[in-house]
């Protein structure tokens, strides 16, 4: 049997730089977009990240590439300094998408309530 990676992949379509939101955003913004994709999936969001969020990212100049990313609608900005990445979902299951497939693996395996040898870590 195959050991399963512990890592964490981002889906990355490969006509991502042909993607006309992106040419339009341009390459600075397309890397933040990219590293806010990287970090949604590494927090496990539906595609929403905080400014403050952004921010830790540590790519330079990352209020004007967001700036731009907003004007060509990759990235739409909520209320309460939230921002949207529509198409994250198109390529990642939800929460709540997850939480439904780890539950019916689990039942599958005769474990409905996810109890777990080592104590219920995943």
């Amino acid at each position: 049997m195959a050991r399963q990676s512990t890592r964490i992949f981002l889906p990355l379509d490969v006509s991502f730089m042909d993607d006309d939101k992106i040419i339009d955003a341009g390459e600075e913004a397309g890397w933040l977009y990219l590293a806010m994709a990287l970090k949604c999936k590494a927090l496990g969001v539906d595609g929403v990240l905080k400014r403050a969020q952004i921010a830790r990212l540590h790519v330079d100049g990352w209020q004007l590439r967001l700036e731009r990313l907003v004007e060509v609608h990759a990235v739409k900005e909520r209320a309460g300094e939230a921002y949207l990445l529509p198409a994250y979902l198109k390529w990642n299951e939800s929460v709540k998408q997850k939480k439904e497939r780890l539950e019916r693996d689990r039942a599958r395996k005769g474990n409905p309530r996810g109890n777990q040898k080592d104590g219920g870590q995943e």
